[in-house]
């Protein structure tokens, strides 16, 4: 699986250690703070978030970008020593109707339904064009 992993160390001594294990993993630096490893296990992917987490402290944050993984794109946070992970599926196409079509197509039906605004001035809002009386 594709796997990105972005880094924003809290100090130069974690930066350091994130580096070398994304070195000993294969990873390539694409960016500054921006690794990727084409073609990970996820064996390999467990044992680079145990090294991750041995080597981090409090400050530092790193995301790992994961796909395809069940056929669904996996986000991996690791903040404040505590990881936390976002599955993401794509939307279901039903009948070759995207679902933007379909929101359109919602959007249309409420179009229609609503009553239209009248263009007559209400009662409160005219006024009287008679003289006051004295």
């Amino acid at each position: 699986m594709f796997v990105s992993v972005v880094l924003d160390p809290g100090g130069s001594d974690s930066a350091h250690e994130l580096v070398t294990a994304l070195s000993q993993a294969g990873f390539k630096k694409m960016q500054r703070g921006c690794w990727e490893h084409m073609d990970m296990s996820e064996p390999a992917v467990t044992e680079l978030k145990k090294s991750i987490d041995r080597v981090t402290d409090y400050y530092d944050c790193v995301r790992l970008y994961q796909f395809p993984l069940n056929g669904m794109f996996v986000l991996t946070e690791l903040k404040q020593k505590k990881w936390r992970r976002c599955q993401m599926r794509a939307p279901e196409e039903h009948c070759g109707t995207s679902s933007a079509a379909k929101a359109g197509e919602a959007r249309g039906a409420r179009q229609k339904n609503e009553p239209k605004p009248s263009s007559k001035p209400h009662a409160a809002t005219q006024k009287s064009a008679a003289p006051a009386p004295q």
